[in-house]
């Protein structure tokens, strides 16, 4: 079976463009092409103008500080006797030292973990410093952008000293390794914009002056609150032991007369040389001497009045912890730069040292030991956390914004050719028909 091919016709309503055409159509139009992309480039650089934002960028410097910078200019009490935990009072406790670990900066620099701690308190700090008015109307645009967790993550980026290559190994890496530093912070780069390269290296000081005072005020705040608890803690717990002794004691002292009258109506019951140790609270003491006995009653008399005198200094230098936590929680609503903060507290401390009695050690210790924790506190956040260098500010790029303004101008004006010689060709064609 044969066929006869004959010649295909486009239909009539169909039409297309070829290379040539398409040559000629950019010929015809260039000056219009010319001034789209004129154009677009003028308005790129009107938005350059009046929405460019220059970028500050500070460094802050985390800094390991060694065990021995948090001592200087502060006594060198920490951790005698009262190690901070909720333990209870034992004969073996000589003094109520200030509850120094709870908030304890280490001693080597910020690791992740406590710098996503830090990133979780200062958004809300922030907010409360706004919101009370406690900034001023420069710091205020500032300080509302640092009141969102999303600023945070986006412009305050840590620098570690393991690279992303090693980041894969962080999960496995030996305590050993961590302690050594494998998972520190070495920098904290924050960025900032503004207009004008003042406005922006401004914003990056109010950045950096927070993250450093911020922290500061709110670790003084944990220490406050650490202090407060210990006081009730330790007074509920006092005053039940003392009055326990105070029972204990009694009992004893009765039991020394009986054993006194007991020696007048037997005096021939002399000591004998027993070199035999015997507990004299068996059941068998009872029958040694009793001047010996005498001798071991006065001897727990004497162990319990010590005792009881022991808990009496730390009830009373929990009560002078509590005149110092009335005095700082005043102050801290009055100041919430963490560094200021710190100096008014000092000098509470310098009133209640000099309203004590200078032979009285027990005030003393603990008024040294408050010091002590202030100190560390404003030392490595003051010399942990450091900036060196001034920020460095970059100027807006040009080239994207002319690039896109380029392309877009361009690209509009030809999409208008397009649609316009479109829509005449078909009007020529339905005027045709």
């Amino acid at each position: 079976m044969s066929s006869t091919l004959g010649p295909t016709h486009q239909p009539e309503d169909e039409w297309s463009i070829d290379l040539l055409d398409i040559v000629n159509f950019l010929m015809e139009h260039w000056q219009r092409l010319l001034m789209g992309a004129l154009a677009g480039i003028t308005v790129a650089l009107a938005s350059w103008f009046g929405l460019g934002q220059y970028t500050a960028e500070s460094v802050l410097i985390n800094n390991p500080i060694p065990k021995d910078e948090f001592m200087r200019g502060s006594v060198d009490s920490q951790n005698k006797t009262f190690d901070g935990s909720n333990r209870s009072f034992d004969g073996s406790n000589k003094s109520f030292d200030a509850p120094s670990k709870a908030f304890d900066p280490p001693n080597k620099a910020i690791d992740l973990v406590g710098w996503r701690a830090m990133t979780r308190s200062l958004p809300g700090l922030a907010t409360q410093l706004v919101t009370e008015g406690h900034v001023s109307a420069e710091q205020e645009s500032q300080m509302q952008s640092m009141s969102k967790t999303e600023w945070w993550v986006k412009n305050v980026k840590p620098s570690f000293s393991l690279s992303k290559a090693d980041a894969k190994e962080l999960a496995v890496l030996s305590k050993q390794m961590q302690e050594t530093g494998g998972a520190d912070i070495l920098n904290l780069v924050i960025q900032t914009t503004g207009k004008t390269q003042l406005e922006a290296a401004a914003r990056g000081q109010i950045a950096t002056d927070f993250i450093r005072q911020g922290s500061a005020y709110l670790s003084v705040k944990e220490t406050i609150s650490g202090y407060e608890s210990k006081v009730l803690t330790v007074n509920s717990n006092l005053q039940k032991k003392i009055t326990d002794t105070e029972i204990e004691l009694k009992f004893l002292r009765q039991r020394a007369e009986a054993l006194e009258v007991l020696r007048q109506r037997f005096p021939g019951n002399t000591p004998v040389a027993n070199l035999q140790v015997v507990d004299l609270k068996d059941t068998n003491a009872k029958f040694m001497p009793i001047s010996t006995q005498i001798v071991a009653a006065q001897s727990d008399i004497n162990a319990t009045l010590e005792l009881l005198q022991r808990m009496r200094d730390q009830l009373a230098q929990s009560e002078l912890m509590r005149s110092f936590v009335q005095k700082a929680q005043q102050r801290s609503n009055q100041h919430h730069n963490g560094f200021v903060l710190i100096d008014a507290l000092l000098k509470i401390t310098a009133e209640l040292r000099s309203t004590a009695k200078a032979d009285d050690m027990n005030a003393q210790l603990v008024l040294s030991n408050m010091e002590a924790d202030l100190v560390k506190i404003r030392t490595f956040y003051s010399k942990g956390l450091e900036v060196r260098l001034a920020p460095t500010v970059k100027a807006p790029s040009l080239a994207m914004p002319l690039a896109l303004g380029l392309m877009a101008g361009t690209l509009l004006m030809l999409v208008f050719l397009l649609l316009r010689t479109g829509l005449a060709h078909l009007r020529a064609k339905k005027a045709n028909a």
